[in-house]
C-alpha cells in the first residue's frame, strides 16, 4: 500500500508560471492546423496543456513547447524551444474555458531536445528547492 505522501512519479515535476510558457500542437494522424496554447505542469517524461480545443485521450501529437525565460539559460545561445512527440492521456472539459490535457512523452525530436529540457529542468528545480 502507498503512503499518503510518496511520490509514484517518475519524473519530478514544475509548475509553470501560467500563460507564459506557450505551446504549438500538431496532430500527427491528420491534416490539421496548428493549435496554440499553453503549458502549465512540465516533466521529463510529460506536460499539462491548455487548448482552445480538445483532443481525445490517444491522439499522437506532436508539440514545440516554449521555455519560458525563468527556466532557461539565458546565456546559451541555442532556442528556448523542445520539440516533443507523444500521446494525449488525460483530458478534462469540466470547467469553461480552454480544454485542459496532458501529454506523455514517447520521444524526444533531437536528443538536444531532451538535453535541454533536463538541463533546464534540474536549474529550476535547484532553484526551487533552495
Amino acid at each position: 500500500m502507498l503512503d499518503a505522501n510518496s511520490n509514484r512519479r517518475r519524473f519530478e515535476r514544475l509548475s509553470l508560471p501560467v500563460a507564459y510558457t506557450s505551446v504549438r500542437v500538431s496532430l500527427l494522424n491528420a491534416n490539421a492546423p496548428l493549435l496554440d496554447g499553453h503549458a502549465y505542469d512540465l516533466s521529463e517524461g510529460g506536460c499539462q496543456f491548455e487548448l482552445d480545443r480538445a483532443i481525445a485521450p490517444g491522439t499522437a501529437i506532436m508539440m514545440q513547447i516554449e521555455l519560458p525565460v525563468s527556466i532557461s539559460n539565458e546565456e546559451q545561445a541555442d532556442s528556448s524551444a523542445v520539440l516533443v512527440i507523444g500521446n494525449v492521456v488525460w483530458l478534462d472539459e469540466s470547467e469553461p474555458g480552454p480544454a485542459r490535457m496532458a501529454i506523455a512523452f514517447t520521444r524526444f525530436a533531437q536528443p538536444s531536445d531532451r538535453e535541454r529540457l533536463t538541463a533546464r529542468l534540474s536549474t529550476a528545480l535547484s532553484r526551487r528547492a533552495a
